[in-house]
């Protein structure tokens, strides 16, 4: 690493990515860096100070992730060559996110110094009991803590595989499969008890209130905050009544 400080851009829905970004600010400051950690949805890209090192974390989605993410590090500044990296948190697999993601930032010449994908519990396929979420983020974090020692002894390595990763990142680049999936959330809104925290979490500015219920529009990206942390229960994806994940308390995200 070229700089000892880092500032770390990350967006987390159910609270794995921000334990990811935290145990790395540990590992960092262990080792005598500067870290800082900033919200992607509360950030602006041109406004990264490219003196220092950057790290992007994320969920993985649509085996990509989010077109807001996307266009967080599309909308990066160009420069010669900050150092940066990369981390995210999925259930199983990407395929369509470390290699389009390098391809982009390398062209806006930055010096790709690592990237890392951690496997965390989802909500939203099947989801573990408390036991087998807290052994999977545990073990999950072990391997963060090793990442980190990589990267600050410049050992990490970011590949891509060009044909490959862009084809899986296609699907994730078009507006339709985004709009299909973001109607399998839905609001019950006679559980809905107009607390407003669903409002104040979305990071797409998404839902609002309405005669003091919770009213979802158009522009969902499934990123699962709201499901994860509605306090009566009154938002689901596709089924209610379904067991429900988190890893951090709402207000850790706010």
């Amino acid at each position: 690493m070229k700089s000892k400080q880092i500032d770390i851009y990350w967006f987390s829905g159910t609270g794995n990515t921000l334990l990811v970004a935290e145990a790395l600010k540990e590992t960092f400051e262990k080792n005598g860096k500067e870290i800082k950690l900033f919200k992607i949805e509360n950030s602006a890209p041109l406004k990264i100070d490219k003196t220092h090192v950057i790290g992007i974390g994320f969920p993985v989605a649509m085996q990509s992730t989010y077109p807001f993410v996307w266009k967080f590090i599309k909308e990066l500044p160009k420069t010669d060559k900050t150092d940066i990296f990369m981390f995210d948190t999925l259930a199983g697999f990407s395929g369509g996110i470390v290699g389009p993601a390098k391809k982009v930032l390398k062209k806006k010449g930055y010096n790709c110094i690592g990237a890392a994908e951690f496997i965390m519990p989802n909500n939203l396929f099947s989801i573990p009991s408390d036991i087998k979420s807290s052994f999977k983020r545990e073990k999950a974090l072990k391997a963060v803590r090793v990442y980190a020692e990589k990267l600050c002894r410049d050992k990490a390595q970011w590949r891509r595989i060009p044909i490959l990763s862009y084809l899986m990142y296609l699907p994730s680049s078009w507006s339709l499969p985004w709009k299909m999936f973001g109607k399998w959330i839905k609001i019950n809104h006679k559980k809905c008890n107009g607390c407003a925290l669903c409002v104040k979490l979305c990071p797409v500015n998404n839902i609002e209130l309405k005669a003091n219920v919770a009213v979802k529009h158009a522009k969902c990206e499934v990123c699962m905050r709201c499901v994860s942390f509605c306090p009566s229960n009154a938002i689901y994806f596709k089924k209610e009544g379904k067991r429900k994940y988190r890893a951090v308390k709402a207000e850790n995200l706010l």
